[in-house]
């Protein structure tokens, strides 16, 4: 007999929810200059946001749950770590402004979704890289690397046009396909 765990206790889950309870740690390293700790930690939780996929996938644990759970948590780290880089960093308060509004946008999408169409909507796999080159970015600013910030910054920007179009026409057809 196999016994099903509440969807609370899945592998990927937990990953998220450690990711989560790690983001405020890592803040605090970065204000401490605990940088490499903040970097290791940081990139830790960039990996267990890997793997949470890629498991719930082959255990077969892809949840509703999982669906919110993850991309609220990249996120608030986003969110928090651009604000960390505008203040402490140099990064420009624009791109922050640029992204946190993309992704006030996609949560705020995400709930009219859902109350539509009573799905949860998931991640496109453009939205997943957008996320993975602001992260990487912000990552560039936190340790410094002045060479890397520009074409990062523009590579970002120009994924961040196409994350929203994307997101945008998909929810423009959900709209119309009623």
């Amino acid at each position: 007999m196999r016994i099903q765990l509440p969807e609370l206790f899945f592998l990927p889950n937990l990953l998220t929810f450690l990711r989560t309870a790690l983001i405020p740690v890592v803040y605090y390293l970065l204000l401490e200059n605990q940088i490499a700790w903040a970097v290791g930690l940081g990139a830790f939780m960039m990996a267990t946001d890997i793997l949470d996929g890629l498991l719930a996938r082959k255990l077969n644990q892809a949840s509703e749950l999982g669906k919110i759970l993850d991309p609220l948590s990249d996120k608030a780290a986003i969110a928090l770590f651009s604000i960390y880089v505008v203040i402490y960093k140099g990064f420009p308060l624009w791109a922050a402004a640029l992204i946190i509004a993309r992704d006030l946008g996609i949560i705020l999408t995400g709930v009219l979704f859902s109350r539509k169409t009573k799905q949860v909507p998931v991640s496109n796999f453009l939205g997943k890289i957008t996320a993975l080159s602001w992260g990487i970015l912000l990552v560039v600013y936190v340790v410094g690397w002045k060479t890397g910030q520009a074409p990062l910054l523009i590579l970002s920007l120009v994924l961040w046009a196409a994350s929203v179009y994307s997101y945008t026409r998909t929810f423009i057809f959900s709209l119309r396909s009623d």
